[in-house]
């Protein structure tokens, strides 16, 4: 068990932050829980995720 504590592999160390994937995962599902929920923020919703989509695809080209 200590060798893999030693390399980060002890996959029982719950005292570990969140990593940047888990917060954009939550994220996610808040903004689609929300646009589901309040119709009036849905074209608001689409209008912000096709900014992101637009920054993101801009970002990697």
């Amino acid at each position: 068990m200590l060798k893999y504590h030693m390399y980060g592999l002890d996959t029982h160390n719950r005292e570990r932050g969140s990593t940047t994937v888990e917060w954009l995962g939550l994220a996610t599902i808040a903004v689609l829980v929300i646009a589901l929920l309040l119709p009036q923020v849905r074209s608001t919703a689409g209008d912000v995720w096709g900014n992101v989509v637009g920054q993101l695809t801009g970002f990697f080209s």
